[in-house]
Parts: C-alpha cells; structure tokens; sequence
C-alpha cells in the first residue's frame, strides 16, 4: 500500500503508532476512530493526558505533554488500579459484572485497574461501595489516586466517641452470661462484657499483654488452645480469618 493510500486510508505503519498513548486516554475522551482530520496533540491536551502525542494519520510524535494544573497544583497521577483489582478479585466479581453494577463499560474498569486511565472520585466511591470496601480503605483509595479522604478517623476513646463506646458497651453488657467482645479490625479486643472478662482472667499475663489479640489468645498453647476440649472444631475457623486478615493487609 503506497503512502497516499495509506494517508485516504487513514492508516499509519504499526510501527510508528504508540499504543500506550491510545490506549491510555480516558475513555470518554478516546481520539474518534472514524475522524476525517488527523488527530494531533490538541486532542491530548484537551483530555489532559501525558504522553507522547500522535498523529494518527502520519504516524508522527509530537513532544511530551504536561498534566493540566489548576491553580499551580499538578494533580497526583498515581495508581489505584492494582488495589481495585485486589478487592475485585477478593470478591470473585469479574470485570464485566462490576462494571455493570457501577455502570461504565469493561474497557473502561479495565484502563482503571491497568493505570491507564484515572478514575473520578466518584466513581471510585461506586466501586468500593459495590465491594464493601471498609471506610478506611475507601480514604486510602483516594489518597492514592490524589484526592482527599472523605472519611473521618476517631480512636474509640476519643471524647467525639464517648457516646459510641457507651452504646456498645451496653449492647454487650446485654449479652450476660454468654461472652461478648468488641473488636478492632486487627482483632484486638476494646471492649468486653463480664462473661468475656472471667473468661480471659485466668490465661497467664503473656497470652493477653500488652493486647487482648482474639488470634493469639485462642491459638496460643497457654491460650484456649490448651483449655479448649474442643479446639479441632472451632479452631479451623480462627485461621480461616487469620489468613484471611493477612491477605488484607
């Protein structure tokens, strides 16, 4: 095929074209296949992508171009897409169904968890609410893409959750007599009901010091895991959510 024909076309030699530069626009501002002028770096700067800018139709570069700034602050361009993908693929949803459940297309949630495409805050917001994603995390999320955290942060025994601890403690309290706990995400134990705490009394002081840590007091040999006449029931359990707390982290 000869240039001219190539230029009717349309067409640019594959080795001239930079995939990376194609498919790393955001999907709502990808250059039209079928466009009849040659797309040129107007396009990228319009979309605010950095990347070496392409002429689709000659196949020639033009220089690298800057993030757009607002008000002299340049946007973080970081990459989220991998802890998407970890937390999709946690919750055995494909690509397809959870970009059906938050309403973009498969390529787009694919260019998201590839890094080649950065998401609004509010559709990672979409996608965390869709696979539970805990409310830390979800700042952690938008941290890493270069927003602000929406999510405020409080210890239990913070003055702003002296009415928190109070309720919970009243719910366990109603659990008397059977053992009940209130646990962190790491599984220390903040709170207990009387139950719980006759329970623990009589383990020696290095199972349960410097925390109450609810896997090291049930698997610890001078733990339950020698008091317990039936350890080889429950304890399956215990390390199921211990792998699975490691996995997380």
């Amino acid at each position: 095929m000869g240039e001219n024909d190539r230029h009717a076309l349309g067409v640019a030699p594959v080795g001239e074209m930079d995939a990376g530069a194609v498919f790393g626009l955001d999907e709502r501002h990808d250059p039209p296949i079928d466009a009849c002028g040659p797309v040129r770096a107007s396009a990228f700067r319009a979309s605010g992508h950095r990347g070496v800018g392409v002429d689709y139709l000659s196949g020639s570069r033009h220089a690298e171009l800057p993030h757009p700034t607002l008000g002299g602050m340049t946007p973080t361009r970081a990459h989220v897409g991998p802890m998407v993908r970890r937390h999709r693929e946690r919750a055995r949803f494909s690509q397809m169904a959870l970009a059906l459940e938050v309403g973009v297309s498969t390529r787009h949630l694919g260019f998201v968890e590839l890094g080649r495409s950065r998401p609004s805050p509010e559709l990672l917001m979409a996608i965390a609410e869709c696979l539970d994603v805990p409310l830390r995390e979800r700042n952690e999320w938008l941290l890493t893409a270069g927003y602000a955290p929406r999510y405020a942060q409080s210890g239990l025994d913070a003055p702003a959750m002296q009415r928190m601890r109070s309720a919970l403690q009243t719910f366990l309290d109603g659990q008397d007599p059977y053992p009940a706990v209130a646990l962190d995400r790491g599984w220390n134990v903040q709170l207990t009901n009387r139950a719980a705490q006759r329970l623990t009394d009589p383990l020696p002081a290095h199972v349960v010091e410097p925390a109450r840590n609810v896997f090291r007091i049930a698997l610890h040999p001078d733990g339950f895991a020698s008091r317990s006449p039936n350890f080889a029931d429950w304890s399956p359990y215990v390390l199921r959510n211990l792998d699975r707390g490691g996995r997380a982290y």
